[in-house]
């Protein structure tokens, strides 16, 4: 995401940065087999007429991914009590 952008509050405003350029997968070009988040289109869908974002497991299918977590620049930089399996969180 942009240095201007605010920090957003719903997945709404997530697809709108998305459609406009203005936000992508955390490095989505450099290292696609390990950041592009499986199904992200089928969320945006599915969640697209509900106030809450729609939720389902995505099993590891890969032992390169890394899990994507959606947070402020406020968090903790490296939160050792959110459960990943393989690979740490970044702050995104």
């Amino acid at each position: 995401m942009n240095q201007t952008s605010s920090c957003l509050r719903n997945h709404t405003a997530l697809r709108a940065l998305i459609d406009s350029g203005l936000a992508h997968e955390y490095h989505h070009k450099l290292f696609p087999v390990g950041h592009t988040i499986e199904a992200l289109w089928e969320w945006f869908k599915r969640s697209k007429e509900k106030p809450e974002p729609y939720v389902w497991e995505i099993p590891y299918k890969n032992p390169m991914w890394e899990p994507q977590f959606i947070m402020s620049a406020a968090d903790p930089f490296s939160e050792e009590s959110m459960p990943t399996r393989l690979r740490d969180q970044q702050a995104l």
